[in-house]
């Protein structure tokens, strides 16, 4: 078996295919209704996927203020 990294940065997701306006709004939604309690921390992850699909666009989204 051969010893591969992943370079999870390549990796695309289905947030790849939306637009990009759509991506951003979405976004900052999931990261408003987290902070909100409305979701669970683990969709920390999908804002992860959201952020390295906006990398790839050539977007990098600015932090949150806390």
């Amino acid at each position: 078996m051969l010893n591969q990294q992943i370079n999870f940065h390549e990796v695309t997701s289905v947030y790849d295919d939306i637009p990009l306006e759509l991506l951003m709004g979405l976004h900052d939604e999931i990261h408003k209704n987290i902070k909100k309690g409305i979701l669970s921390e683990v969709m920390y992850s999908e804002l992860h996927l959201m952020k390295d699909a906006a990398k790839r666009k050539g977007i990098r989204f600015l932090p949150f203020d806390k």
